[in-house]
């Protein structure tokens, strides 16, 4: 309808046209004024987009810095894993990280092929060793810590002489006492048979001693390994009566503070390690009696404090060397049960500390006791039964005040018994028998307080024995003599007796 001013509807206008419009029908495309957008308002809603827009794009940029710094950590603290041990192509690299597999433990091994030798190999007693010491029973070590390298040697020498079948204290034994089998986590100072220097504080390692029980081994079977070498503090090392064979490393010259090596009654075989002798600076006893040894004692031997040497039971031969009088603090000296032969050099009688020379039963030697024997002016027993050696007995063998024990049976001694033998007033042990000795026996002998044992059978002697002797035969006193015989089983004796064993 057609519009109406408002004047016409009585409304004051103030002059000013206005009209009210009439109903109209609406019209669907006509756009509703409210919904009309300002300027202004469409400037405010742009600069809202855009902040939101900043907004999530620093938002992106923070995570990818995230992600970025978290991958970075994880490679640097997640390296690539090692292969399997079954995989194994050079050590140390595959051996555990905590095993001692640096340049250090590798120039132990002398060179490289040296090396992997025992480590490409996972059945040497080696690598069960650095597998045990890493992975089994780790204490936080780095693989070249003085005491890692103790713990791989110890269980280096276990796994080398069949531990795990050792009769007392192998790992998870039995027959042991509480804590001290071999092979635990707990301290290797507290272990049976070995002791460190101050338990707690110094886990250097200074004595592996396998004592026997009853007289029984503990069945160590094996060789010695020369990763014992590593043990650079041990000063004592004795297996004794066990089954150990094999030879002895050439690398044990390196346990320089070394002062005992007792390995008796085992299965050693090959060369004597003169080495030993000459390269052990603090070696003071060196004892392989009953082993299966070969060759001869080397020609040059020196040492300053070597002071017991036994050697006895084995298989060496030829000849004692002149280089023996070099070994200046030597006390003992036992060769017996050998092969060796020729004669004793006379230097040999430059021995002045000496108190035990023992060289029975090897037939080879030749030859006589010098006179230059009364410079042994220690010497205290010696026995040199079963030998080629023979002539008349020194008179400087009766300088030998000090000799307790004289045994100069089955040999090739001969001329007449002197009555300088009262000059041996601590004779205890005197066995003369089967030789060649002649003439008269002497009266000396009844002036030996302390005589015990009196053996002259088998010898061209006569004469009486004193009822001063054989009353000491049934005497209670302390130094009753148990043992007297002579030659007086034939008719005529030769020796008239009344209290001896005849023979």
């Amino acid at each position: 309808s057609p519009q109406a001013p408002l004047d016409s509807l009585g409304l004051e206008t103030g002059g000013i046209q206005a009209y009210v419009a009439g109903q109209q029908e609406p019209d669907e495309n006509a756009v509703v004024a409210t919904g009309v957008v300002t300027e202004a308002e469409i400037e405010e809603e742009d600069k809202r987009k855009q902040t939101q827009y900043l907004w999530r794009l620093a938002c992106c940029f923070c995570c990818l810095v995230i992600i970025v710094v978290v991958v970075v950590v994880v490679t640097v603290n997640d390296p690539e894993p090692v292969e399997p041990p079954g995989n194994i192509t050079e050590a140390p690299s595959m051996v555990p990280s905590m095993a001692p597999t640096s340049d250090n433990f590798r120039i132990k091994y002398g060179d490289d092929d040296a090396f992997n030798a025992v480590f490409d190999d996972e059945t040497t007693p080696q690598y069960r060793a650095a597998v045990w010491a890493a992975d089994e029973a780790p204490v936080g070590l780095e693989g070249t810590d003085p005491r890692m390298l103790s713990r791989y040697a110890l269980a280096t020498f276990y796994f080398s002489t069949n531990g795990d079948d050792w009769t007392r204290c192998g790992r998870g034994s039995t027959n042991c006492d509480q804590g001290s089998e071999w092979l635990t986590a707990i301290s290797e100072c507290d272990w049976e048979w070995v002791q460190c220097r101050n338990p707690g504080m110094d886990f250097t390692i200074i004595e592996i001693w396998f004592k026997q029980v009853a007289f029984a081994g503990n069945n160590l079977v094996g060789p010695i390994p020369l990763d014992l070498s590593f043990l650079t503090g041990l000063e004592t090392l004795v297996v004794s009566g066990e089954k150990l064979a094999g030879t002895i490393p050439s690398e044990l010259s390196n346990l320089v503070a070394l002062q005992s090596l007792l390995l008796t009654a085992n299965e050693f075989t090959g060369a004597f390690p003169g080495f030993l002798i000459n390269e052990n600076p603090m070696l003071a006893s060196i004892w392989f009696s009953g082993n299966r040894m070969t060759g001869g004692l080397p020609s040059m031997m020196s040492s300053s404090v070597l002071e017991s040497l036994r050697i006895n039971n084995n298989l060496l031969t030829g000849s004692i060397p002149p280089s023996i009088a070099d070994l200046t603090l030597l006390r003992t000296l036992d060769l017996e049960d050998n092969d060796f032969t020729g004669e004793i050099p006379e230097g040999f009688y430059g021995l002045s500390d000496l108190r035990l020379l023992r060289l029975s039963n090897n037939t080879g030697l030749t030859g006589t006791l010098s006179e230059s024997i009364s410079q042994l002016s220690e010497l205290q027993q010696l026995r040199l039964i079963n030998t080629g050696l023979g002539g008349t007995l020194p008179e400087g063998l009766f300088d030998l005040v000090k000799v307790s024990s004289l045994e100069l049976s089955v040999g090739n001694f001969s001329g007449t018994l002197s009555e300088s033998f009262q000059q041996l007033e601590v004779l205890q042990f005197l066995k003369l028998q089967n030789n060649s000795f002649t003439g008269i026996l002497p009266a000396a002998f009844a002036q030996l307080p302390r005589l015990k044992e009196l053996e002259l059978h088998y010898n061209d002697l006569t004469g009486t024995v004193s009822d001063e002797l054989c009353n000491r035969t049934m005497d209670d006193g302390f130094f009753v003599i148990s043992s007297l015989t002579v030659d007086c089983a034939e008719e005529p004796p030769q020796v008239d007796c009344s209290c001896c064993m005849c023979f």
